[in-house]
Formats: structure tokens, C-alpha cells, sequence
């Protein structure tokens, strides 16, 4: 099988990890879902010939356009009508391009679709009762209220989960937050948030909001004034200070959420995922967590490889156990005053 491509959390000894625990079934979870695992193996080898079908056809009918536009491009510059026409000869050869490319790799598309929809939802059955969506996405109006999001223009989500661990209510997406800067002739998108969005409920009510963010050095073009009315919370522990600051509407509140316990082991949840570049908030009653990762996570093997050989079922597994570990390690199931 290939590495596992994990949201880097290190496996440390003694720290709490036993999401990444349940891994030990993974030989089992391979034999039950082989039958599955060989119609999709038929279904890759089917999509992976049409798939190579369609780019030779696509090459040789872009090329074949391409030289008749060309041809009649030459024509028009001899009747002396280039001025007016000749744009028109080099628009056929894009749009058939763009075209011609979307339909090449439809077969691709189909199975990634067809393999996470046989072999996700089996994979997060083992860490519990869990509903899988390709295309789902957290509603954005239980999202905003964290005070952590970017002044976004686009917002694309896909793989999303929900469900429950260890009685702990959770919806985890993976998402991609964009914004257009610039002028009309010098715009460009930039990428504002690429990762995981995890909303977790909580065992206690809360009813103001305390938000753990990054340096503010380091996002200031994210959050602006939002902090307004919200005071900061300072905090005695040195290597979480270095690492987040808390701004709170209820002093009292934010720190009977983060006692020194919870403090040290959110600072060790920043260590070990996300690059160490998490964020949270608890608000609403839950507690969301961004843990910002470049990679795309729960995809399938390549449609070039058998999934006999590389099933890709140890790879999601991890990745989703890396998710679960929040739970473990900030001990959200009742443990804990947060």
C-alpha cells in the first residue's frame, strides 16, 4: 500500500490516541469490505479504459479543430479580414479544449464518486454511528457565529460526516475558503482557509463565546475588528500563550472552559495536528475546531492502481482516526468541564 497521507499528528506514547487505537481492526475492515472492494476493482479497470479512451479522443479532436480553425485563420488573413475575424478562428479551439478535458476525465470523477460512496461510510461505521455526504457541507450560519471565519467570496465542501464518537456529536468537512483581490485587470484568487471544519457538541451549556485563535500577528487580515465588545483572556501557561490568544464575552465562562488541564491539552492538540496551526471556538453549545491541512483527504487509491493492491481503507482510516483523537485527547466525552 501506498504511505498514509495523515493530518500530521505525531504517535507519541502516553498520549491519548484511541481513535488512532481502533486502527488494530483494519485487517478485519479489509476482509469485510473485499467483496465490495472487487466490484469496484471491476468498476476502476472499466472507467480507467474509458477514461484513457476519452484523452486520446479528446487530443486528436482539439488537434483536428485546431487545424481547421488554423486553416481558415490563414484564409481570412488573405481576404484582408483579420482585423475582424481572426479572434474567432482561436475561440472553437479553447472552448473545444476546455470541453473536450471536462469529458475526458469523467470516467475518473465516476469512480472516485462510485468508491467513496461503497467504502466511507464503512470506514467511519467503526468509529460510530456515522452518515457520510460527497458533497455535503456545514451551513455556513452555524459557522459564523465562531468569529472565526475569513471574508470569504467562495466557500466548497465536500466529504462531509456526522455523527457520533464516544457521545460526542460530530460533523467534520473538508473545506476550501477562497476570496477574488485585486482590479478588474489585475484579480486573483487567493485561498483564505483549506482544510477541516470539526463541530463538536459539548457536555455543558455555553452561553457566551470564547475564542482561541492564532497569534494575531499571523491572521489580522482574516479577523479585523471582529473581536469588538470581546475582551482577552490572559492565560498562565507560557507554551500556550505562545501559540494562541482567547478573547471572551464572559471572563468567568472562558476560564471555567479552559482550566490549566484543558489549556495543556489543547496546546498538545496543536502540537500534534494541523501543522500546529488549529483554531477553536466554542459557541452555540459546541465547539468548533479549523484545523487547516494543504492535502485532500478520503480520497481513493488512483484509478491506475487496483484496489486489491492498495484498498486505501488503512490511509481514510487514520485520517479519520486523526480527526476522532480531538475527542480523545480533549477529552470531550464528559471528562472535562468543557
Amino acid at each position: 500500500m501506498t504511505d498514509a497521507v495523515d493530518l500530521s499528528i505525531s504517535q507519541d506514547p502516553g498520549q491519548p490516541q484511541e481513535a488512532a487505537a481502533k486502527l488494530a481492526g483494519e485487517d478485519g475492515l479489509e476482509a469485510r469490505l473485499r467483496p465490495v472492494l472487487e466490484e469496484l476493482d471491476k468498476d476502476r479497470e472499466s472507467q480507467k479504459n474509458e477514461l484513457l479512451f476519452r484523452i486520446a479522443a479528446g487530443a486528436m479532436g482539439a488537434g483536428a479543430i485546431a487545424v481547421v480553425c488554423a486553416l481558415a485563420a490563414v484564409g481570412t488573413f488573405g481576404a484582408g479580414l483579420a482585423g475582424l475575424f481572426v479572434a474567432v478562428y482561436f475561440l472553437p479551439p479553447l472552448i473545444a479544449a476546455v470541453g473536450l478535458g471536462i469529458w475526458a476525465i469523467q470516467p475518473r470523477q465516476l469512480y472516485i464518486s462510485t468508491y467513496k460512496s461503497n467504502v466511507l461510510p464503512v470506514v467511519a461505521g467503526t468509529f460510530g454511528p456515522f452518515k457520510y455526504d460527497e458533497s455535503g457541507r456545514i451551513g455556513e450560519d452555524r459557522l459564523r457565529g465562531s468569529t472565526l471565519l475569513p471574508n470569504f467570496d467562495d466557500y466548497k465542501s465536500e466529504d462531509k460526516f456526522t455523527g457520533s464518537y464516544k457521545g460526542v456529536d460530530i460533523e467534520l468537512a473538508e473545506v476550501k475558503m477562497t476570496r477574488v483581490q485585486g482590479n478588474d485587470k489585475d484579480r486573483e484568487t487567493v485561498t483564505l482557509f483549506k482544510g477541516l471544519f470539526v463541530l463538536l457538541s459539548t457536555s455543558r451549556p455555553v452561553d457566551g463565546k470564547t475564542v482561541i485563535k492564532r497569534d494575531a500577528g499571523a491572521i489580522a487580515n482574516w479577523l479585523g475588528e471582529k473581536f469588538g465588545g470581546m475582551q482577552r483572556i490572559p492565560f498562565d501557561d507560557p507554551a500556550f500563550e505562545d501559540r494562541f490568544e482567547v478573547h471572551a464575552t464572559d471572563a468567568v465562562e472562558a476560564r471555567s472552559l479552559l482550566t490549566p488541564d484543558f489549556v495543556e491539552r489543547l496546546t498538545t492538540l496543536a502540537s500534534r495536528i494541523g501543522d500546529g496551526r488549529l483554531q477553536a471556538a466554542f459557541y452555540d453549545e459546541q465547539l468548533l475546531v479549523m484545523v487547516p491541512n494543504d492535502k485532500d483527504l478520503f480520497e481513493p487509491p488512483s484509478i491506475f492502481t487496483s484496489v486489491l493492491q492498495d484498498t486505501g481503507v488503512t490511509r481514510i482510516s487514520r485520517q479519520l482516526g486523526d480527526v476522532m483523537s480531538i475527542i480523545d485527547i480533549l477529552r470531550l466525552d464528559g471528562q472535562t468541564g468543557a
